[in-house]
């Protein structure tokens, strides 16, 4: 079932910088959450140290009202039964069971159910919540999970801080694109839909189209996924014809096949107006219309929030609506995706 299919919980946290794995821990007593810890300091690991998480004010709650839930706390990670520790290569990255299982799917099946039991007291009104122990887990990624240390550290980041990390880091456009791959394995649509808003802004901040990861994209997904489309688009409105002709067997044949449809439905009256770039230049924060404009790459749920949906992809037809700026074609020449930032290696 879609984690979706429910009404998301408000998450509620505190403040506080990451820390090492081994380092000192908060109190037993004090009901505070921390951030993942990973036993080595990876590139963007800095980036998020000092990004904190807003507090929320929980709202009365009972078990039985239709539709509510209560504000989501994060219990000590000193608690076993609240935390998984996640481990990639030689790192362990420890993050609370309850957030892991809430963006994705994938670890709500494979993980250990922790949702808790709600009684009723006798000839009362008060109801008790009860959770039952467990022992501490270890979960090893498996093969098809492996990714660089760079990419599970901005997932971590996106787990306690969500879209508006993205919005304040610069992180490289690469990155998103891996992690695009990754939580669609781990089949967590929320991450998905922000690595989307992430890229594009990224072209828009530094004037550069990631061609150099065409292969590797095409090679690790789906035909018609939103990361297939967006760089589709954003190829098929910024590069110059001369471009594609001077590197033809630098793209796959299915990628130019794509850039030819993307471009035929543009001119066959998709044609793009001024106001359709995601963001302005001077990186103000997207619109409502912007983000509605993005929704055409987004992942939807089983709820179908998100449109028609076809193998968790969003089909619905709209027109072309990445933006075309004058002298954009600018397209990345200097890295080329190798074997230490792919995935499944």
């Amino acid at each position: 079932m879609s984690l979706a299919a429910s009404p998301s919980p408000t998450l509620a946290f505190m403040e506080l910088s990451a820390k090492k794995s081994g380092s000192s821990s908060s109190p037993p007593n004090q009901e505070i959450p921390i951030f993942a810890e990973a036993s080595s300091a990876p590139d963007v690991t800095s980036a998020y140290d000092n990004v904190g998480p807003q507090i929320t004010t929980a709202r009365s709650f009972t078990p039985d009202s239709p539709g509510i839930q209560p504000e989501r706390f994060l219990a000590p990670m000193t608690d076993p039964r609240n935390t998984v520790h996640i481990i990639l290569n030689q790192n362990v990255y420890m993050v609370h069971r309850d957030i892991l299982c809430h963006y994705s799917i994938y670890f709500q099946n494979v993980l250990p159910d922790q949702r808790p039991i709600y009684k009723k007291l006798p000839n009362s009104n008060v109801h008790i919540c009860i959770r039952l122990p467990l022992q501490s887990q270890y979960f090893h990624l498996p093969p098809e999970l492996q990714t660089s240390e760079q990419v599970l550290d901005l997932f971590m980041a996106w787990l306690y801080h969500g879209a508006r990390f993205f919005a304040n880091c610069t992180v490289m456009a690469k990155y998103f694109i891996q992690l695009w791959v990754f939580a669609s394995r781990i089949k967590c649509a929320k991450c998905q839909n922000d690595c989307i808003a992430a890229i594009e802004r990224c072209r828009l901040r530094d004037g550069i189209i990631q061609t150099t990861w065409v292969s590797w994209i095409y090679q690790h997904t789906h035909s018609s996924c939103g990361l297939r489309r967006l760089l589709v688009d954003q190829c098929a409105w910024n590069l110059s014809t001369d471009y594609f002709l001077e590197h033809p067997l630098v793209f796959p044949p299915q990628f130019l096949l794509d850039v030819l449809v993307a471009t035929r439905r543009g001119l066959s009256g998709a044609v793009l107006s001024a106001d359709h770039n995601v963001w302005a230049a001077s990186g103000s924060p997207p619109t409502e219309g912007t983000c509605g404009r993005l929704a055409r790459y987004w992942v939807g749920d089983d709820t179908g929030d998100f449109g028609e949906q076809e193998d968790g992809v969003c089909v619905e037809e709209r027109p072309l609506e990445v933006g075309r700026e004058k002298d954009s074609g600018v397209v990345d020449t200097h890295e080329v995706p190798g074997s230490e930032d792919g995935m499944g290696r």
